[in-house]
């Protein structure tokens, strides 16, 4: 679960401004504005996620397994299904615990 910063739950499209502050010792939410480098590639996260809360690009979704994979802090796009096209931005928000 993730809370804006009225600690209120925050169940659909939380942004960066969203999300409140919380401790280091804490799992996150992490929110990351990710630029897509090129098609079938990976990108690189800053830290290593546990669990994937929101991931997407204005209306579109992003889902693991049919559209990419993680593989500790990469996002690998090989799977054939929905990628953001190279050079614009997506979400991605996730805990972690590193």
């Amino acid at each position: 679960m993730y809370y804006n910063s009225e600690k209120e739950w925050c169940c659909y499209k939380c942004t960066v401004e969203d999300v409140g502050p919380f401790d280091e010792e804490d799992c996150g939410p992490f929110v990351e504005v990710i630029t897509h480098s090129f098609m079938d590639s990976t990108d690189e996260l800053l830290r290593t996620p546990v669990s994937i809360v929101d991931f997407y690009q204005g209306s579109t979704y992003y889902f693991e397994t049919s559209d990419f994979i993680i593989n500790t802090n990469n996002i690998d796009w090989s799977p054939q299904g929905a990628e953001p096209t190279p050079g614009s931005s997506y979400t991605i928000v996730y805990y972690t615990c590193n």
